[in-house]
């Protein structure tokens, strides 16, 4: 490999502290969205708003993943915690997805790849069905596969681990349910 490549493939591999910053726009963006969805109560403004804050989460599970990878800080402990945070509201436990994530770098579309579609129907029609209702009905599944799939293959200490951030995950939500109600 040449000199060239080589610097350029280290360049894609230093941080860049500055991209964080996205969470502080993400939040902010999604809390904006929600008090101008309360403060105009009008359909057209709601849709908007609520588009906004899919965008925001979406955008916060993308950098979830890049904690997976160390992407965020190179360490550990903050990568983890921010990556908690970050998952939390897509409803994903980062330790459930990093065991699924790195499963799928693994075995990237061979038979271990827990996200290849054709180990599981081999069918190319039955194939091409699934992926078209996938496009309706993936996320849902997904939010199901993940942890499942992280259960079912991780080791002893990354099963704990999704264990405990889902009862989080749990405790968290219940809260913002329950102050929610508390405050109609």
């Amino acid at each position: 490999m040449s000199l060239e490549k080589r610097a350029a493939i280290k360049r894609l591999h230093e941080l860049n502290p500055m991209g964080n910053l996205m969470v502080v726009f993400f939040v902010s963006l999604w809390v904006a969205a929600a008090a101008i969805q309360i403060a105009v109560p009008h359909w057209a403004v709601r849709i908007l708003a609520t588009v906004a804050i899919g965008i925001c989460i979406h955008g916060m599970a993308n950098l979830m993943h890049e904690g997976i990878h160390g992407n965020l800080f190179r360490h550990r402990t903050l990568d983890r915690g921010f990556g908690f945070f970050l998952g939390a509201p897509s409803l994903f436990s980062v330790s459930a997805y990093r065991t699924n994530h790195l499963l799928h770098h693994r075995f990237n579309r061979g038979a271990g790849d827990p996200d290849e579609l054709t180990n599981l129907f081999p069918n190319r029609r039955v194939l091409s069905a699934v992926f078209y209702l996938l496009l309706v009905v993936g996320m849902p599944l997904y939010l199901f596969h993940v942890p499942i799939t992280a259960l079912r293959r991780g080791k002893p200490s990354e099963r704990d681990a999704v264990l405990l951030e889902y009862a989080l995950l749990a405790i968290l939500y219940g809260g913002v349910v329950g102050i929610a109600v508390h405050y109609h």
